[in-house]
C-alpha cells in the first residue's frame, strides 16, 4: 500500500446525547431505568426534567388507545424488532407523538435489559429506547409517575475527525476512522 495519509475533513453537525437519567416512582418504590437510551436526534427534555405520570399503550396501535389519555403524559411502547403489527415502531412512536405525549419510550421485548440506541422516531417528543428488564419491572410497579427524566444533547459543529485514504493502484479506497469523546 502506497500514498497513505492522515486527512482531517469537517463534518456535518453530529447529534450526541451528552447525559440523561430516567427514573419511575410508584407506592414509595422508585425504579432506575438503567437501560433507557435517548433515540437518535431525539429532542431533549426541558432543562429541568419531566414529571408526568406513565401510561402504557400495549403494542401501540390505534386500538391500544381507547380509553386512555396520553396527551402529557410518558407513553409506553412494547415493540419487538424484526415483528411489525400492521405499522413499524417508528409509526407507533409517531401516534403516540400525535397524540400527545409528553414522552415516548419504546420497550423491546427481546429477554434481557439490552440499551441501544434506537434509530429516529422524528417525533416532538423525547423519544428512548428501554430494555425488557426496566419496562416489565416497571409493568410490575402498577399505577406509575415518572418523576425525574433528564436528557440533554450537544451538537459537535465543524469537528475534525481524522480519516485515512489508502491509495492503491488507480482507484482510491477509502477507511474513514473516528473517535468518540
Amino acid at each position: 500500500v502506497s500514498d497513505v495519509r492522515i486527512q482531517p475533513f469537517d463534518l456535518a453537525p453530529q447529534w450526541m446525547p451528552q447525559a440523561w437519567e430516567v427514573s419511575i416512582t410508584a407506592d414509595g418504590k422508585t425504579l432506575s431505568m438503567d437501560s433507557a437510551q435517548p433515540n437518535y436526534s431525539s429532542v431533549p427534555t426541558p432543562a429541568h426534567g419531566l414529571d408526568v405520570e406513565a401510561v402504557y399503550v400495549g403494542l401501540g396501535s390505534e386500538a391500544d388507545y381507547v380509553g386512555k389519555d396520553v396527551r402529557g403524559k410518558a407513553v409506553f411502547i412494547f415493540v419487538q424488532m424484526g415483528i411489525q403489527i400492521g405499522q413499524d415502531w417508528t409509526a407507533l412512536a409517531k401516534l403516540a407523538d400525535d397524540k400527545g405525549a409528553a414522552a415516548i419510550f419504546e420497550v423491546d421485548m427481546l429477554p434481557g435489559n439490552m440499551r441501544y440506541q434506537g434509530y429516529p422516531s422524528n417525533t416532538k417528543a423525547p423519544a428512548f429506547t428501554v430494555g425488557s428488564g426496566d419496562g416489565f419491572a416497571l409493568r410490575d410497579l402498577g399505577s406509575t409517575r415518572m418523576t425525574s427524566s433528564l436528557f440533554s444533547t450537544r451538537c459537535s459543529m465543524g469537528s475534525r475527525w481524522p480519516s485515512v485514504v489508502c491509495g492503491v493502484s488507480e482507484s482510491v479506497s477509502t477507511i474513514v476512522v473516528w473517535t468518540c469523546g
